[in-house]
């Protein structure tokens, strides 16, 4: 016999574990300066996707009419947060003079950026060429600037392993900030909001592969905590 159900995929978890493993091997090719450098780049945008992911999954929880939703639903990922704040829990929302909300605001700048591109130009000296067997080498000095507060460069070519872990970190006092210090939502809560998961009749059941398990602990080795993970139904014992 089947029962009907229903499947939520929010993807919040797979977008902060992907930029957690795509850190990993930015740092295993931390010598290879390219391969460092692209694997840096998915984990710095898995990250602040994972940030526009919580934004939504908290908007959607707003009581209003489906057309009021849809209406603001072109709003920025911090003012959806704000709102939620506000309308759901009568709090005076976010404390955007808190660096940890600062650094949040900067990232969604970088990814707006990042995906609007107009090219950058960077000034350079450039030495004699040298002959490289198969390819010419042309010696060059570059330096980028670096964003206020992430202190990450503005040009994701030069963003590297470090960068990567900065913006972690910077998303995870995030995240700590919103969900253990603002709103210490229940352990039902938190599944109903940010989890994958099979919803039928009354039950719901929260949905990670076990990688995604392992890889929020291993986070923890690397100064990387989740404070509402440890109380969470869906971490293992």
């Amino acid at each position: 016999m089947k029962i009907p159900a229903q499947f939520m995929h929010v993807g919040f978890f797979d977008l902060l574990c992907d930029a957690l493993v795509q850190h990993s091997q930015a740092k295993q090719n931390e010598n290879s300066s390219y391969r460092c450098n692209r694997f840096s780049r998915s984990s710095i945008c898995a990250s602040v996707l994972s940030i526009e992911n919580c934004a939504n999954a908290l908007f959607q929880q707003i009581e209003v009419s489906p057309q009021t939703l849809n209406d603001l639903d072109r709003m920025p990922a911090l003012s959806k947060i704000d709102m939620y704040l506000r309308v759901e829990h009568q709090l005076s929302g976010l404390d955007y003079g808190n660096n940890i909300v600062q650094k949040v605001k900067e990232l969604l700048h970088v990814r707006n950026q990042f995906v609007h591109q107009k090219g950058t130009k960077i000034k350079t000296d450039i030495g004699k060429p040298k002959d490289g067997m198969e390819n010419w080498i042309l010696p060059m000095d570059l330096e980028g600037k670096l964003h206020t507060e992430l202190k990450i460069p503005k040009c994701s070519m030069f963003w590297s392993n470090i960068h990567a872990y900065e913006v972690l970190k910077a998303v995870f006092s995030f995240y700590n900030y919103l969900f253990s210090e603002l709103v210490p939502l229940s352990e039902d809560d938190l599944t109903a909001v940010l989890m994958n998961r099979i919803q039928f009749n009354n039950y719901v059941m929260p949905n990670l592969f076990d990688e995604m398990h392992i890889e929020l602990e291993e986070a923890e080795s690397i100064g990387l905590k989740l404070k509402f993970f440890d109380a969470a139904p869906w971490r293992r014992t």
